[in-house]
């Protein structure tokens, strides 16, 4: 819906032929209640500021599933309808928060921690971080042989508590002979299944 945010940097959805315009709102609606994006968010207006026909409500996710979330408010609405005496329906709306898994985004340098000191350095970023957290590990550098075993999804799984959810995200800027086995990729970063 134009008018809609997403984002760290607020990107505002305005024209596109995937957006509904403001206008093509149609009378008689109490409300338009919209899933997708993850951001609760009501819109009233469309973006001259013109009155909608009917309030967009956008629940939000009721979890973070990104970085990119991190500071967004998670939950769910309520919404009530009434067909009263009014000449057109009345419709009210309350967001109720939920407590939302933390992210923590970590880097991990492997060309600077020897070989057999680094399941030692995942274990204490794994154990800094909340039992439920979304863990991202950007691995900075390219890993040896030994250093992909140490990262893989079957060791990362044995070393994460069964709460936390942990990805890794490769550095760009090296080169990767391979990914760790078990692992999925995902625009670059390797998710580790659980």
């Amino acid at each position: 819906m134009e008018g809609a945010t997403v984002g760290p940097k607020d990107f505002t959805f305005t024209t596109a032929a995937d957006v509904i315009r403001g206008t093509d709102i149609p009378s008689g609606f109490a409300a338009v209640l919209s899933g997708h994006i993850h951001r609760h968010q009501v819109l009233t207006t469309d973006l001259r500021g013109v009155p909608l026909a009917a309030p967009v409500l956008y629940p939000g996710s009721i979890e973070r599933t990104s970085m990119a979330e991190v500071d967004e408010d998670k939950g769910f609405m309520i919404v009530e309808v009434a067909c009263d005496d009014a000449p057109g329906p009345r419709v009210e709306w309350q967001f109720h928060g939920l407590p939302a898994r933390p992210l923590v985004r970590c880097d991990l340098n492997v060309e600077s921690i020897a070989d057999d000191a680094l399941e030692a350095a995942v274990r204490t970023v794994i154990g800094e971080a909340p039992e439920d957290a979304v863990l991202t590990i950007r691995v900075v550098g390219a890993p040896s042989e030994q250093a992909w075993r140490v990262l893989s999804a079957a060791n990362l799984r044995r070393l994460s508590p069964p709460s936390m959810n942990v990805a890794l995200k490769l550095d760009g800027t090296a080169s990767f002979a391979r990914p760790a086995s078990g692992l999925r990729r995902n625009d670059g970063v390797f998710e580790l299944p659980l």
